[in-house]
């Protein structure tokens, strides 16, 4: 008879934690980066074990943000959810598989956001190769970026993320017009994560967001990446486009929204 059990690890460190999640490491990417300082400190990952098979579930406790993002079996996934000590409210990203398991421990308040896993290596890199210059942005930039990103109606940014990997702008005449930088970036395990891709909309289709993305693309694999992710709108098609010119490739759907815990009250 096989064994039906889950041997359960609910604050794995990190040798087991990476274990688990360099099963799936491109859908893994933020989870794995999240055993790098700043963000260790509020990280637990929870791993369930049967055999060969597993599951995880990363939480971030952050004190600007809370995350939960599920992995592996479904029955792992579900032994987990009941044994571990569950964040109230946090952002989930799930793979559609994993979406009835999460839903049985939390409602998902308001609409979930469909969305898309990209990835790109060096090999498949194709760098922007228009006129456009994008520099290279440092911590003095933090005023003007919350300004451009208070455009778009709140983009999530602090002023510390600029200290975490490389970020790029590109200004006319002093304004900041596209910029964009580094979700997390790991050169221990060779993962790197772009973000906060943004355009002012009277300044699109000139080729800022290609140069940007290419930029923080380009120095994220220059600095050991192995492999650089992003996420996008599934619906956005016109930042696919941009993304899969640069060498991007679709990795899978997921769903990304608020959840909080149910019985937690209000």
């Amino acid at each position: 008879m096989s064994d039906t059990t889950w041997t359960l690890n609910l604050d794995a460190d990190d040798a087991t934690a990476y274990a688990a999640l360099a099963r799936d490491a491109i859908w893994n990417g933020y989870g794995i980066a999240d055993l790098e300082p700043p963000y260790r400190e509020y990280t637990r990952v929870a791993v369930a074990q049967r055999g060969e098979d597993a599951a995880s579930l990363v939480v971030v406790r952050h004190p600007a943000f809370t995350s939960l993002i599920p992995a592996g079996e479904p029955d792992g996934l579900g032994a987990i959810l009941a044994a571990a000590d569950l964040p109230v409210r946090g952002v989930m990203l799930a793979q559609q598989p994993l979406v009835p398991v999460m839903a049985q421990w939390y409602f998902f308040a308001g609409t979930a956001h469909a969305m898309l896993r990209m990835s790109v290596t060096a090999e498949q890199f194709q760098p922007y190769a228009g006129m456009v210059q994008p520099a290279r942005l440092t911590q003095a930039d933090a005023a003007a970026l919350r300004a451009l990103y208070w455009v778009f109606g709140g983009i999530q940014f602090a002023a510390e993320q600029l200290a975490g990997g490389p970020w790029y702008a590109v200004r006319e005449d002093g304004v900041m017009l596209a910029a964009g930088g580094t979700h997390a970036v790991t050169t221990r395990y060779g993962i790197g994560a772009v973000g906060n891709i943004f355009t002012r909309p009277d300044a699109r289709g000139r080729g800022y967001a290609s140069a940007v993305t290419s930029a923080v693309t380009r120095d994220l694999l220059a600095m050991g990446a192995h492999t650089v992710i992003l996420n996008v709108a599934a619906d956005n098609t016109p930042a696919r486009h941009i993304y899969a010119r640069l060498g991007y490739q679709d990795y899978c759907p997921f769903q990304e929204g608020p959840a909080t815990r149910r019985g937690a009250g209000t």
